[in-house]
């Protein structure tokens, strides 16, 4: 094979030697012979790692931090996304799509605090679940503690800052929906029973 550079071409060595402290050589692939599983330019995302996409969830975060209007929502993913990032604990394209598009959904007003916490809580309860039944103790505790918090955000802070947004926000249109979605949001709880027996 050639390798073009610049204006003139050279032979490419698909194959390097490497020798082990043993001596013993062995072939060993360059990335760039390795092999994509079919895999085009427009589906690079599909072959990122679960470190790859927590950066992005981190970076994404940040990127919404300096926005005008920030909430407490995009300071909170950054936060707790680096401190996992730091810890090297990935995190796994559904839950990473979730937290991207509650991200980009708070910041234009078509996703409430509430139903946000929610959707994470829900994607990180079944990650946790897919970890244990995989064997990976480290990243299940991690994940369901990440649900278990956001469960409990979706009943206390997500609605307190959905209220503030209700009663506050300048666009009517964005008000109104905050206001709707509190009820909306609540009434997909299971309603509590109480008991007969007294």
């Amino acid at each position: 094979m050639t390798k073009i550079t610049g204006g003139s071409t050279a032979p490419l060595d698909n194959h390097t030697t490497t020798t082990s402290s043993s001596d013993d050589s062995q072939s060993t692939r360059r990335s760039s012979d390795r092999p994509t599983g079919g895999a085009t330019l427009s589906g690079l995302n599909d072959l990122s790692t679960p470190h790859t996409r927590r950066n992005e969830v981190t970076n994404h975060a940040a990127s919404h931090m300096g926005q005008p209007g920030a909430t407490y929502y995009s300071a909170a993913v950054y936060g707790v996304s680096s401190v996992l990032q730091h810890g090297q604990l990935g995190i796994t394209k559904g839950s990473r799509d979730s937290v991207v598009s509650n991200l980009d959904g708070i910041a234009d007003g078509t996703q409430t605090h509430t139903d946000a916490h929610m959707k994470e809580s829900k994607a990180f309860g079944k990650d946790a679940v897919e970890h244990l039944q995989r064997g990976e103790y480290r990243d299940a505790a991690v994940t369901a503690a990440g649900s278990a918090i956001n469960a409990v955000a979706s009943m206390t802070v997500g609605p307190a800052r959905d209220f503030e947004t209700a009663r506050q926000h300048p666009d009517p249109q964005i008000a109104a929906a905050a206001a709707a979605s509190l009820h909306q949001d609540f009434a997909t709880l299971p309603s509590p029973t109480r008991s007969t027996h007294e």
